[in-house]
């Protein structure tokens, strides 16, 4: 739970155990380390959630970024500071994401803690919204669907064991945020990382017809799979493992921001961490060539006319193919 998140559902609570008129909202102030407080409320009748931003009247022209869901205005609020104090108020629209107007709000609160001046608010307050605008505009959400988070940590748990082995240069070989057929491309070789969470026998879920061909590997290609127990009481969470990948990396500037960057493009922001709540522990690990016999689909056995195909592969029918896990950290490196 972040700040934002806490101070929200301590107002909601209160609205539970006590009587408020309907048409009211119900009021509280953030203080910032500039002295100025950021004032959240929540709306007694509908729940909706509001946060307005004290600035300076000269900043009252601003036109900030909006998209659906948000309202934006300029507000005074008497009962805190006056008639002369404006405010820059975000309210959440109705028939719209809670916790995506709590990620906004959070990511807002989190820079103006660290400004000194109330004449910082505005302009800090519209880069964090033209970045959300923009966010918002190329179709992405805040958070991971579970799926994509899992597949995330499993690609993350083999990037780690890749840097434990290799070195943090070998950031560079994850593909697999850039669209590529492939998870990871390391020289002439490529790896396809896969997980599950179900109870054997394990399948890995192969998205296309194109993910286990090696027609355009120039060496090997293998298939990492990772069988994972999850649950919200322990084992590793997402965030926990980025911050662990990091700590590796501290000491390379250039590889670190080249994995942020990644991070980002997979869909990951580090303002939504406290929102993976799910830990993985590893519970099996294989590792496969394939190669010519492998159980798998691709492109040239299809007839002419089948398009977008998934299907999923039986570990135990794949065990031929099985290589020790050092055989692979192995192949990697020539």
């Amino acid at each position: 739970m972040n700040k934002t998140n806490e101070i929200y559902q301590s107002l909601l609570n209160d609205l539970k155990t006590n009587n408020y008129k309907i048409d009211s909202n119900l009021y509280r102030k953030y203080v910032c380390a500039s002295g100025e407080g950021i004032v959240y409320s929540v709306s007694v009748r509908e729940r909706m959630r509001t946060v307005s931003i004290p600035i300076v009247k000269e900043n009252k022209g601003i036109k900030y970024p909006m998209w659906k869901g948000v309202e934006i205005s300029f507000v005074t609020l008497p009962e805190y500071s006056g008639e002369s104090q404006i405010y820059v108020q975000l309210k959440q629209m109705p028939a719209t994401e809670a916790y995506i107007f709590e990620i906004i709000v959070e990511d807002i609160r989190k820079a103006l803690a660290e400004e000194k001046h109330i004449t910082d608010f505005a302009n800090t307050t519209y880069s964090i919204l033209k970045k959300w605008k923009d966010f918002f505009s190329a179709g992405k959400i805040p958070i991971l669907s579970e799926a994509s988070a899992q597949g995330l940590y499993g690609e993350l748990l083999f990037l780690k064991e890749l840097i434990e082995e290799s070195g943090t240069t070998v950031v560079n070989s994850w593909a697999g945020i850039n669209n590529e057929t492939h998870d990871f491309y390391i020289g002439k070789n490529a790896v396809e990382v896969k997980t599950t969470v179900t109870q054997a026998p394990y399948m890995a879920h192969i998205s296309s017809e194109y993910q286990l061909d090696d027609n355009d590997v120039n060496g090997r290609l293998f298939l990492r799979m990772y069988v994972f127990r999850k649950d919200s009481n322990g084992g590793e969470k997402l965030p926990d493992l980025i911050l662990k990948i990091r700590e590796m990396l501290r000491n390379d500037n250039s590889s670190l921001d080249i994995f942020n960057n990644k991070l980002a493009k997979a869909g990951y922001l580090d303002i939504t961490a406290s929102y993976y709540t799910t830990g993985y522990t590893k519970r099996e690990t294989y590792s496969f060539e394939v190669k010519k016999g492998f159980p798998r689909v691709i492109r040239e056995q299809l007839v002419k006319g089948i398009y977008d195909l998934e299907y999923s592969v039986s570990a135990s029918h794949c065990m031929e193919f099985a290589i020790d896990a050092r055989e692979l950290i192995e192949a990697l490196k020539r």
